[in-house]
């Protein structure tokens, strides 16, 4: 009988929580995370559109981007606090939620930058 490995290797690409701090570091740790899940561009683009009568390539367009979007959405909320997890899990799509995490985040931290520049 073959024994089973049942050890767990961890994804050493995926970033650490973010935790309200250091938003551009942790930001730039997610994009090159989605980055090699093939799931960047979620983070920045809309659905796609489909008309009443869709064609077979907006149908499968629409397809992709949803499934990707829930796995774009799903990291980005894994790698927050949980908090922030809880703040955050009501967006719909990956980009709303990057959207609501850039503004709060990059204008906290550019507030914060401007305070010890005076």
């Amino acid at each position: 009988m073959e024994a089973v490995n049942n050890s767990f290797t961890p994804d050493l690409n995926k970033p650490s929580k973010f935790k309200g701090l250091h938003f551009k570091r942790w930001k730039q740790k997610m994009l090159f995370y989605h980055t090699t899940k093939k799931l960047a561009s979620v983070c920045t683009s809309d659905k796609p559109y489909a008309s009443d009568n869709p064609t077979p390539e907006q149908t499968s367009a629409l397809q992709t981007w949803t499934e990707n979007d829930f796995l774009c959405k799903n990291y980005i909320l894994n790698g927050l606090s949980y908090d922030l997890y809880d703040y955050c899990s009501s967006y719909d799509t990956a980009k709303d939620l990057w959207d609501v995490l850039q503004k709060k985040y990059d204008t906290e931290e550019a507030v914060e930058a401007q305070s010890h520049e005076l």
